[in-house]
């Protein structure tokens, strides 16, 4: 067998190569440039856990009195932990659903994270048998209501606390008043520096 190169055919092969290293060559730059990666950046992966704290805060005061209450309720809970969606549904659906219904309430909420005050983690065991549980944030959250109370200008500030449930953030709770005093104090005493 005999095969028969003619200039002709050497520069449609010679043409087929170029365009073929063309698209590896432009593939590889494309790929070393970070635009086919998935992975989140430093900056949006040091802020997931305001963003579940935004969101729990919005699904905990997005209300609408002509909804059923577990509707709240799922909302609450897709943003939630397991624990959070528990105590949730424990001890505010019915105080929840009572205020709804007193108040004929029909309100949205806007929120953003300002800042992380304080992060760590929660273990159990005792020593050698010691092991991480959970690792936890709490973030300063402001928000802002469509259809504030009587007694409201519908702007507030809470302290939001999110744990890392199973590699991701989520809305634990926003914490009490009692907690939230050492957090106000050690701001204004850095505002004071």
């Amino acid at each position: 067998m005999e095969i028969n190169l003619s200039p002709d055919i050497l520069k449609k092969w010679g043409a087929v190569v170029l365009v073929i290293l063309t698209l590896l060559g432009g593939g590889y730059t494309l790929n070393a440039s970070g635009i086919f990666s998935h992975e989140a950046s430093p900056e949006k992966e040091s802020n997931l856990g305001g963003i579940a704290a935004v969101a729990g805060v919005e699904a905990t005061f997005t209300l609408d009195y002509e909804e059923p209450i577990e509707d709240w309720l799922a909302r609450l809970c897709e943003v939630s932990t397991e624990e959070g969606c528990q105590v949730a549904e424990t001890f505010l659906m019915d105080s929840m659903a009572s205020i709804l219904g007193a108040k004929q309430a029909k309100k949205a909420c806007t929120a953003e994270y300002a800042k992380k005050i304080d992060s760590g983690v929660q273990t159990e065991g005792v020593g050698d048998d010691e092991k991480v549980v959970y690792e936890w944030e709490v973030w300063k959250v402001n928000l802002t209501l469509s259809n504030p109370w009587d007694d409201s200008d519908g702007e507030d500030t809470v302290f939001v606390q999110v744990n890392n449930e199973e590699g991701e953030w989520k809305f634990a709770r926003i914490l009490f008043e009692q907690e939230t005093e050492k957090y106000i104090e050690e701001e204004v005493s850095s505002e004071d520096k």
